[in-house]
């Protein structure tokens, strides 16, 4: 397709909105020491900046990672969104036999009082973010991830309870915890069935809370 024809034309006028606002992004590699990104996004309410450290940074810095994001959710809610990841050097620690990772850190800070904090909660069951501990039982090596999250969150912010119910959900803090310990050397399957059956304790624990907080 060439620069100026006329398919480009119709394409860029299908793509075109003159009610979309503002849309800016960027990300930059700066010396391949410092990335920077940033979006600025008026149609949707979307504003954020990313500072992190990539290859060639100093070892003491590389890894670190921080973001800060506001959205908004509707005509009177928005939400800023802090993203901290440490350093690779500082994340991981070694005591003896024992290893341990420290978790990235979210905060959710709602325009209307409410908020999360969450200290790597593996949602979708994904710990990459997690909690990591790696220790020796013996003879067997044994690694386990974990985390938690604490919320404060209204029928406008959270999509768990009915909006009829809004008014009782609106006093109930909301704890979560997750964890999967598992044995290097189990099978598959033994792992599955751990996050399985972790996710039926949150499960539980929801409804428990959720009956609490109706009465």
């Amino acid at each position: 397709m060439e620069l100026g024809s006329e398919e480009l034309r119709e394409q860029l006028t299908q793509l075109y909105d003159k009610d979309a606002g503002w849309l800016i992004g960027v990300d930059l590699t700066l010396f391949q020491v410092m990335r920077l990104a940033v979006v600025f996004a008026e149609a949707t309410s979307v504003y954020g900046v990313l500072i992190g450290f990539v290859d060639q940074a100093p070892e003491v810095l590389k890894g670190f990672q921080f973001q800060i994001l506001y959205k908004k959710i509707n005509d009177s809610v928005g939400v800023y969104k802090v993203v901290l990841e440490l350093p690779d050097q500082l994340r991981s620690q070694q005591f003896g036999a024992v290893g341990f990772t420290i978790p990235t850190i979210k905060i959710d800070v709602f325009t209307n009082g409410d908020f999360r904090l969450d200290i790597g909660f593996p949602d979708g069951l994904d710990f990459s973010n997690s909690f990591n501990v790696q220790a020796q039982a013996g003879p067997i090596p044994v690694i386990g991830f974990g985390g938690f999250f604490f919320a404060k969150l209204s029928s406008a912010t959270s999509s768990t309870p009915s909006a009829g119910s809004a008014r009782n959900w609106m006093r109930a803090p909301w704890p979560g915890v997750h964890g999967a310990p598992r044995r290097k050397h189990a099978p598959a399957a033994r792992g599955i069935s751990d996050r399985h059956a972790g996710t039926r304790a949150i499960s539980a624990m929801r409804r428990r809370n959720w009956r609490h907080c109706r009465r």
